[in-house]
């Protein structure tokens, strides 16, 4: 491909002006469509309710639920996802903001419940701690 061609430059264009849109503009999504797996992760579930999407939410840091390091822990992490949950469940509406992905491949993003922010109300709550 010749970089110097004007149908190559558009595609490149186009390609960059995708990935912009894709990981930085705010998109609605249906709150019906989101499954919290713990306290920072939720799953986008398809229309098949199959998972189409795995969102880790950025900047904030859970409890993990999987594999816990101690009793205290595991309590915290269920408090955490069932705080989460309520907040979901409860929704009259829902954004997204995509960020990137991290190292297990999970898009990293903000969503928004009613408005306000998820990871912020979880650490204002004290489920989560702020994680950059």
């Amino acid at each position: 491909m010749n970089l110097a061609d004007p149908a190559a430059i558009a595609l490149v264009v186009v390609c960059l002006l995708w990935v912009w849109i894709r990981y930085s503009a705010k998109q609605t999504i249906n709150p019906r469509n989101l499954c919290v797996i713990d306290g920072d992760t939720v799953w986008i579930l398809g229309p098949d309710r199959s998972v189409s999407e795995k969102i880790r939410l950025q900047n904030v840091n859970a409890p993990e639920l999987r594999r816990p390091r101690s009793r205290r822990e595991l309590n915290k992490a269920v408090a955490a996802t069932e705080f989460l949950r309520d907040r979901v469940e409860r929704a009259r509406s829902a954004t997204i903001r995509r960020r990137g992905k991290d190292r297990y491949g999970r898009t990293l993003a903000r969503i928004a419940i009613d408005g306000s922010d998820l990871g912020h109300l979880l650490v204002r709550a004290g489920h989560a701690k702020r994680w950059t």
